[in-house]
């Protein structure tokens, strides 16, 4: 045990992992991937060593005074990774030898959100309704990279169905570039979708109250899906008039829904049913 104690009381060289974390200039950003982790080769004595063993170390580079690209020679610098280690830590050498550092301007701005809907164009479908929250993203990173993104699209989602409020959450798509930062990770949507039909409404229409002449005609028009059920008779209304040699009746649709297209009514002329 006393020869136990003697040998930790001695100087040792040993192997100690640490995290890095990086303190760069105000403004400034690196545009490259600096090292996550350092392996540094010290020395120290025994107890110190074993204290080590047992925690887990992470240490902060200052990197305020490098504002330009350059090649930091890690053994040249070993104060930067000595600052927050114990003082009875001696560090011999650090690996990685060489860190590449590419630094630039910080760069923040608003882009708008995309939302990316799948099945929507491909259907021939129009969007009714939508409403999505944030519509907008602060996006912070590289100057050269950021002043190149105009927006930020989400993962795509599938819709499958029309005239129903389809909602959720979705994730921003994931971001690629190194460095760069965004205020919000995902958004939630409602939507409603719907396609444009071939449809027909028939109506009774009264051509001469005197003679209380009746007839059907028809309305053929474009009509969102999503429309029909809630169209009613009241929306319509027909102008009945008679022909200058009184032989019937020309008909026409003066007030519709302003969502109806391509209205075509059948019969326009209604001739005159001959009295008993």
């Amino acid at each position: 045990m006393l020869w136990l104690f003697n040998t930790l009381s001695y100087q040792h060289e040993a192997t100690i992992y640490v995290e890095l974390q990086y303190q760069l200039a105000k403004n400034k950003i690196n545009t490259n991937r600096l090292p996550d982790e350092a392996l540094l080769q010290v020395q120290a004595t025994g107890w110190q060593l074993l204290k080590e063993s047992f925690s887990a170390r992470s240490l902060v580079l200052d990197l305020g005074s490098y504002t330009d690209n350059t090649t930091l020679i890690s053994n040249n610098h070993k104060d930067l990774f000595s600052a927050d280690m114990p003082d009875d830590i001696e560090i011999l050498h650090v690996i990685p030898d060489t860190m590449e550092m590419e630094i630039e301007e910080r760069m923040q701005k608003m882009v708008p959100v995309y939302i990316n809907f799948k099945g929507i164009k491909e259907n021939n479908w129009k969007i009714d309704s939508l409403i999505y929250n944030p519509d907008s993203i602060s996006i912070s990173g590289p100057e050269s990279i950021v002043r190149n993104i105009d927006y930020w699209t989400t993962d795509p989602i599938r819709i499958h169905d029309i005239n129903e409020v389809v909602k959720g959450v979705v994730a921003l798509e994931p971001v690629e570039q190194n460095n760069i930062k965004l205020s919000a990770v995902a958004a939630s949507y409602g939507i409603i979708v719907y396609k444009e039909l071939e449809h027909t409404f028939s109506f009774e229409i009264v051509l001469d109250s005197a003679s209380n002449q009746t007839a059907t005609v028809t309305l053929n028009c474009i009509i969102p899906s999503n429309k029909i059920s809630s169209t009613a008779a009241d929306d319509f209304v027909f102008a009945i008039k008679a022909t200058p040699n009184g032989k019937g009746f020309n008909i026409s649709c003066s007030k519709y829904p302003d969502y109806l297209q391509n209205i075509k009514l059948e019969p326009s002329f209604i001739p005159l049913t001959a009295q008993e």
